[in-house]
């Protein structure tokens, strides 16, 4: 569960990377951003939740299987805020 931990830490760094710069290159879009954010932190933790519990019935896997859907979803989330940053220019 620690390695697990760890990228999932590792994969909420790089995200948080990438929303700070947005942040800084685009200040006039913020609210937006952070509506969009707190929508997406919502459904990552309802969806891998729910993934879980349908999976793994409350079994001693179900915790493993909750924090490896949240470290995809960050992953696929970090990457999408990445390359927004880069489209705009600021990598």
């Amino acid at each position: 569960m620690a390695c697990a931990k760890q990228e999932y830490d590792h994969e909420i760094h790089r995200l948080n990377i990438a929303y700070k710069r947005l942040k800084e290159l685009r200040p006039d879009g913020f609210d937006a951003l952070r509506a969009a954010q707190r929508a997406y932190i919502e459904d990552r933790d309802l969806t891998c939740k729910w993934q879980a519990q349908i999976f793994y019935e409350d079994g001693t896997a179900q915790p493993l299987a909750e924090i490896g859907c949240m470290t995809q979803m960050e992953r696929a989330r970090a990457d999408k805020l990445g390359d927004m940053v880069q489209y705009l220019g600021g990598l």
